[in-house]
């Protein structure tokens, strides 16, 4: 596991053209706003998490999905604790 921000921590798997985390984030955690280059898709597990991408604002729950266009800064705000699996493309070089 690795820490991307405080309470939130990530499982990473990378294959060829693709990145997988599954995250695991602390109730009331915050994701700070960036951006990458990379293309996400965003699915909640458990739990809720609020995403912010550009200026559209997403509340998630189970089984919901966002997407995260290459460079659109985004952040989140876990009101509750939730667990998310996120997908990149291209790989994510900078977190193996």
């Amino acid at each position: 596991m690795r820490e991307l921000a405080p309470g939130l921590h990530a499982q990473v798997l990378h294959g060829d053209a693709l990145s997988v985390m599954h995250v695991r984030v602390d109730a009331e955690a915050r994701l700070p706003r960036h951006a990458h280059p990379h293309e996400q898709a965003t699915t909640v597990i458990r739990g809720r998490l609020l995403l912010t991408v550009g200026d559209e604002e997403y509340d998630l729950s189970p089984g919901m999905t966002a997407f995260i266009p290459s460079g659109v800064p985004h952040h989140a705000y876990a009101p509750e604790s939730c667990e998310v699996i996120d997908l990149f493309t291209p790989v994510r070089e900078d977190l193996r």
